[in-house]
């Protein structure tokens, strides 16, 4: 028996400062010096929703309080005539981020619920710049790329984006050990190009003991408001301590384009396709000890606004794995910061992968446990999905947003389980030993948040519930449906 493999995951370069060349706010022949320091500290209180998980098996850790607490420090220092030097470090780490109160009470492999890191560096990169004629930068960096599929630092969803109706409590993000090398930008179309080769510190993908290697660039264009979009190549190894390897190459076009109409409104449409191919020996078979990796993701993102209402429309494809025994590891797995919706994701499919590994691995029901089980969990992570998720806002107040609507779901293949479709001779079965449809179910999301700044200072607020009512996806053995899911939290913040 083969366990499913998640898609390892490219922590890259994005549209972040660590190669965007920002000319000198000054005067010619003057110097500019300037220091910012930053924190945020945020806490949650999370009435986590009972999750059926297999026969007889149901995850309820109750209520979950959550709390980070992050500090950053940028130095930027410009100065020059006609060829400005730039002199840009910034420092960002995590004091601490984790649960304060509760925990799974079903055993696994990175169930929900269980996340706690007390310190984390997020960031301490250094760079100079000459002009926009070459960039170069060293440290630990951790970056977005377009909507975040891969490379998703749960910046875009961590400041409460207005207009955005997003659903969003960012895990801690991927970090690398990064030599960057880069020009730009040039041009009218202000086009960048980037190279990089990295020392992958923190990533979904890895497991305890894994070493991993990536090289990687790409081109980007477009300024800030307007059209731009961006190619990215990144080839990575991971060698495991067992022996085991895998070796990929990632292609990642991402676009984004903005419109304005004569009544005001806006409408900007983003898009991200992304394909990895490649070969590995991680959770091989015993027909296949290395198998093909191919794996395709794409997401796209329409947002319409019109004065104080608008709509947010998100749909995201994940390719799946249909056939658990062959040469093959299809199922794309999208950076669990990346999200979309409250139960279904973040909390279903994650707890159910979690808990996968348990039964696999025992003994007394399959003799050898199977190799890998732990890269089985998607942890969050979107994967073997088509969804939709649209949803309106209001904005009664500039500092104050109402917004919901419904997630549906479905799997790009049935979604199995490994233990009880072995016992089934290979035939489709899932967690509760049914024979899944495609339809996930449907999930209903409703929010409202607000906030309030002074000079620097930042308080935000939000409450969000949801209830999900899951599809046949995750019927049982006798073709009866689970019960509808509830979940909900309170989410307060501070930042300066």
């Amino acid at each position: 028996m083969r366990l499913l493999l998640p898609s390892l995951l490219i922590c890259a370069a994005g549209p972040a400062a660590a190669y965007e060349v920002i000319e000198p706010a000054t005067e010619p022949g003057k110097s500019m010096l300037s220091v910012q320091l930053t924190g945020r500290f945020s806490g949650t209180a999370e009435q986590a929703p009972k999750i059926p998980v297999a026969s007889g098996v149901t995850f309820d850790p109750g209520t979950l309080l959550t709390g980070q607490a992050r500090l950053g420090l940028t130095v930027d220092a410009r100065f020059g005539a006609k060829f400005p030097i730039v002199l840009h470090g910034e420092v960002e780490g995590y004091v601490f981020s984790g649960q304060l109160a509760g925990t799974s009470n079903v055993e696994g492999i990175d169930m929900p619920a269980d996340q706690t890191d007390d310190l984390y560096l997020r960031t301490a990169f250094a760079r100079v710049s000459l002009a926009n004629l070459i960039t170069v930068g060293a440290g630990v960096v951790s970056f977005e790329w377009g909507l975040g599929l891969l490379a998703n630092g749960g910046v875009q969803n961590s400041d409460w984006d207005a207009e955005a109706a997003q659903f969003s409590d960012p895990y801690l993000p991927d970090t690398n050990l990064r030599l960057l090398l880069a020009t730009g930008p040039h041009g009218d179309l202000g086009v960048q190009v980037f190279g990089f080769r990295d020392t992958v510190q923190v990533n979904d993908g890895l497991r305890p003991g894994d070493d991993a290697i990536q090289t990687g660039g790409g081109i980007r264009m477009g300024k800030t408001g307007g059209p731009s979009g961006g190619l990215l190549v990144v080839q990575r190894t991971i060698d495991a301590p067992d022996g085991d390897s895998l070796e990929v190459n990632a292609l990642d076009a991402t676009v984004r384009y903005p419109m304005t109409f004569d009544s005001g409104a806006t409408l900007t449409i983003e898009g991200e396709l992304a394909y990895i191919e490649g070969e590995t020996s991680f959770a091989p078979s015993f027909d296949h000890r290395t198998r093909r990796v191919q794996q395709l993701g794409a997401a796209v993102r329409a947002r319409l606004h019109a004065g104080k209402v608008g709509m947010v429309i998100d749909g995201v494809y994940a390719s799946g794995d249909r056939n658990l025994a062959d040469g093959e590891a299809n199922n794309f797995l999208a950076d669990r910061n990346y999200e979309m919706g409250l139960l279904l994701y973040r909390y279903m499919t994650a707890a159910q992968s979690g808990h996968a590994p348990v039964t696999a691995s025992d003994p007394n029901l399959i003799g050898v446990p199977p190799e890998d089980v732990d890269r089985f969990p998607t942890r969050g992570g979107i994967t073997n999905t088509v969804a939709f998720f649209p949803r309106l806002y209001y904005r009664p107040l500039t500092s104050l947003e109402i917004y919901g609507g419904p997630l549906i779901a479905f799997s790009e293949v049935p979604i199995v389980d490994p233990l009880n479709t072995n016992f089934a001779g290979g035939s489709e079965r899932n967690a509760f030993d049914g024979a899944p449809d495609r339809y996930m179910g449907t999930e209903i999301d409703l929010g409202v948040r607000g906030q309030w700044a002074r000079d620097t200072l930042q308080l935000r607020a939000g409450i969000e519930g949801a209830v999900l009512l899951p599809g046949g996806a995750f019927n049982n053995a006798d073709g009866v449906g689970q019960d509808a899911v509830f979940g909900g939290r309170l989410t307060l913040e501070a930042g300066f």
